[in-house]
């Protein structure tokens, strides 16, 4: 695949349908972060876009004072454990549809 095939597949084909992998719960806590998920199936470059507004919030005791300064702080009632358990949950997502995103090689 060249890297104009890519960047179309990348932005146009849908391949992850997120409100059937994430639970009520999820998607509640999801919401209560500004982040909405929509009743639609997701493009790839969608889905990270979302990733990337949840890795916001991510929160390392390893990070340094100025990456600590960009960390977002979780709001509206949300644990630190359940914010965990959330990006556990994209994680699995990943691996289980890894198959479906668009890989390049040059």
């Amino acid at each position: 695949m060249n890297f104009y095939e890519w960047q179309k597949n990348y932005h146009e084909k849908e391949i992850i349908k997120l409100k059937e992998e994430l639970t009520k719960k999820e998607i509640k806590i999801l919401e209560r972060l500004g982040i909405e998920i929509k009743d639609k199936t997701y493009t790839e470059y969608e889905y990270e876009i979302l990733k990337l507004e949840l890795i916001k919030y991510y929160k390392n005791y390893d990070m340094d004072k100025e990456e600590l300064k960009k960390v977002k702080p979780l709001i509206n009632k949300i644990t630190r454990s359940m914010y965990n358990e959330l990006l556990e949950k994209f994680y699995q997502i990943d691996k289980k549809n890894e198959n479906l995103f668009n890989k390049i090689s040059f």
